[in-house]
């Protein structure tokens, strides 16, 4: 007669455990005080999860993969007689929050000096507030302020744009935008003459906020 074994060697974290193999009659696991009547399906269970292996044993474990058998697997891997159980380590994650959150503030910081864009805005007229444009050049009132040079103009070249035919020299900036024209031509936007104000570079509709460039062609027009 061949000798049954009713427990399953496995190797864990290090340690050898013997885990009892549960029993089955007709499809329902029973224990062993269960007294076997003619015509029981009898079947043996001769394997594991890993994660009934870990609660078998009784041991904590927060993980949710590990090495069975030198290969990465869940917790719901089978383990047979004989296979080995190893931790698997979390992969170290440094956290340098304070170190990112310095850094994106001073990236944000030289943006600001540079970029007139990101220059805080001013209130707008109650007629333009629909209108989507940067009011760095208008005062509270609705007027424009008038600019001036840049502390750096020597190192700056003008550029000239053609504003409703008429060439003008754009303020000495860095980027001059498309509000900076109100510095240079004369329009009133203090005073609605029209439903909507149509702002147009080269044929294209812009809004306040784009940049400017030599010979650009610029329409302003009540409609």
């Amino acid at each position: 007669k061949a000798k049954i074994i009713y427990k399953i060697k496995v190797k864990i974290f290090g340690k050898e455990y013997f885990c009892p193999k549960s029993v089955e009659v007709n499809g329902k696991k029973e224990d062993k005080t269960y007294k076997i009547k003619d015509g029981d399906k009898v079947e043996i269970i001769d394997y594991y999860s890993v994660k009934g292996v870990i609660d078998f044993i009784g041991l904590e474990y927060d993980n949710d993969m590990v090495i069975l058998n030198g290969r990465d697997a869940g917790l719901t891997a089978m383990v047979h007689d004989g296979d080995e159980i190893m931790e698997k380590e979390k992969p170290v994650v440094i956290k340098k929050e304070e170190e990112k959150e310095e850094k994106k503030e001073d990236s944000l910081e030289e943006q600001m000096k540079k970029d007139p864009l990101l220059q805080p805005l001013k209130p707008l007229p109650d007629w333009a507030k629909d209108i989507p444009f940067d009011t760095a050049k208008l005062g509270n009132d609705g007027k424009i302020i008038e600019g001036s040079p840049s502390p750096k103009a020597e190192d700056i070249r003008p550029i000239h744009v053609i504003v409703n035919g008429q060439t003008v020299t754009m303020p000495l900036k860095e980027k001059p935008i498309f509000v900076d024209v109100f510095d240079v031509y004369p329009f009133d936007l203090s005073i609605a003459k029209g439903k909507k104000l149509i702002t147009k570079i080269n044929g294209e509709e812009k809004d306040f906020t784009q940049q400017l460039f030599e010979g650009d062609k610029i329409e302003l027009v009540w409609e």
